[in-house]
């Protein structure tokens, strides 16, 4: 098995990969693989994983749509939540409100550029490569899990967020991480391309939807006591992980400039001037 694979599908008896239990729920058939988690050395693992994107959007065939349907690539991943959709949540008194409206009132200028992607650079991307989503078999070879959320993306976007997802947190950001997985992905003949804030979208757009949706759990009345305290987990987890405007503008710095000595350009370096004033 080589990097960037994932388990192998199996057809049912009616032929099809894809299949519907009694209650309406999609699942598929894979091989069983006894996998662990990837532990190693940041620098290898970066470059493990650039490799691993890079096969996977060179493989990935264009894609218009999501998968289950004919309807239009879904909004959660280039459309941030309204004013609207917040107000109800921040002046709901709730413990981690004003901690929540601390980390928004730092990115309008970020969530401003975030727009639709160019249907015509759409393939079929993962969509949630998060560090429990890869792990490593027997021989010691990467492999990608969960799948559920499989459908068209801009490959440079997606490059973008899983930067995020796997070498910044909590205001910190492993830029070296960050180079080097850039550097193995570009190598490794990778067709994304991180050139502007703009490519920041599914990033923003996935982590503020994720907070609005865990916020409606947290605040339902009618809502198990169980789910209402793993959303108030999650909103924590989700505001560690919401980016500064400082980490954006030092990753799109790295990730737009790695073959160009380093150097910003005149719109990337007033860019980061911009949006660093509101770190």
């Amino acid at each position: 098995m080589k990097s960037g694979c994932a388990p192998a599908s199996h057809a049912a008896r009616d032929g099809r990969y894809l299949q519907t239990a009694r209650d309406g729920t999609w699942f598929r058939c894979y091989d069983w693989l006894d996998l662990r988690p990837v532990v190693s050395d940041a620098s290898d693992t970066a470059h493990r994983l650039g490799a691993l994107l890079a096969g996977l959007h060179q493989c990935a065939p264009a894609a218009s749509a999501e998968p289950n349907g004919d309807g239009p690539p879904d909004p959660w991943y280039d459309q941030v939540p309204l004013p609207r959709d917040w107000e109800p949540v921040l002046t709901s008194g709730a413990p981690w409100a004003a901690r929540l409206n601390d980390r928004l009132t730092m990115l309008p200028q970020a969530c401003a550029a975030v727009r639709a992607a160019d249907p015509a650079r759409l393939i079929l991307c993962h969509r949630d490569l998060h560090f429990e989503n890869v792990f490593v078999d027997p021989e010691g070879e990467l492999v990608v899990v969960d799948w559920d959320d499989l459908g068209p993306a801009d490959p440079g976007r997606e490059l973008a967020r899983a930067l995020f997802d796997w070498w910044c947190s909590d205001a910190d950001t492993d830029l070296e991480a960050v180079r080097a997985m850039v550097e193995s992905y570009l190598d490794a003949g990778g067709p994304g391309r991180i050139s502007g804030p703009a490519d920041f979208s599914m990033l923003l757009a996935c982590r503020l939807n994720f907070l609005v949706a865990q916020a409606a759990i947290a605040l339902d009345p009618h809502a198990e006591t169980a789910h209402r305290e793993w959303a108030e987990h999650e909103i924590d987890v989700g505001l560690r992980l919401l980016p500064t405007p400082r980490q954006l503008a030092d990753v799109l710095a790295v990730a737009s400039d790695y073959r160009e000595s380093g150097a910003l350009t005149h719109q990337h370096g007033r860019f980061a001037r911009r949006i660093r004033r509101g770190s």
